[in-house]
């Protein structure tokens, strides 16, 4: 169930709070703020939406396109000239299953990671699911869509999916503020 902005934060009102001291930096703070989201995917699941360019708090860390991009590959499941799917460890030295694909008749290149407790939990969605994330980038999330999961694509945004976030729509929109030192 997408919620409008309006219904969980207006958004005029808020870069009043930030105090902008000229017009330009007020347009400027409109045009970044609409460029985040947050979506309530109901079963307390909450998803988040920010420009590749920001970060998104996640356990008391922050996650952020190019540092997802620069894990380390652990252990390869799949891998192919355009294809690759494996467990990886990041900067905090979290385990995540990483499926890429990337399809050159499109011009696609999609990546998903799945945040995982150990190599043994990793390859369960990855024998289930297979090599393929196209399953992950659908607008309902199916039961069996394990989480919380960072994803994106070449669109410009990365994506944080996950059922650990206590947090009312308006909270999440503010601690994507806060995080990226927008006020």
């Amino acid at each position: 169930m997408l919620i409008e902005k309006e219904e969980y934060m207006e958004i005029e009102a808020y870069i009043d709070s930030m105090l902008p001291p000229m017009q330009k930096q007020r347009r400027k703070l409109g045009r970044t703020l609409r460029d985040f989201q947050v979506e309530d995917k109901g079963r307390d699941i909450l998803k988040l939406r920010m420009p590749k360019g920001f970060v998104i708090p996640y356990r008391d860390r922050t996650y952020g396109w190019c540092g997802l991009m620069d894990t380390v590959m652990q252990e390869c499941y799949f891998g192919t000239m355009r294809d690759d799917t494996g467990l990886v460890r990041d900067e905090y030295g979290q385990l995540w299953l990483r499926i890429h694909t990337r399809d050159s008749w499109y011009d696609d290149d999609t990546e998903v990671s799945i945040l995982v407790k150990d190599a043994g939990e990793a390859k369960k969605p990855y024998l289930r699911n297979g090599p393929y994330n196209g399953q992950y980038f659908d607008y309902h999330l199916r039961e069996d869509v394990p989480e919380p999961q960072f994803r994106y694509s070449d669109a410009p945004c990365l994506y944080l999916v996950s059922d650990e976030m206590e947090l009312t729509c308006k909270e999440a929109f503010h601690r994507l503020v806060e995080c990226n030192k927008i006020l």
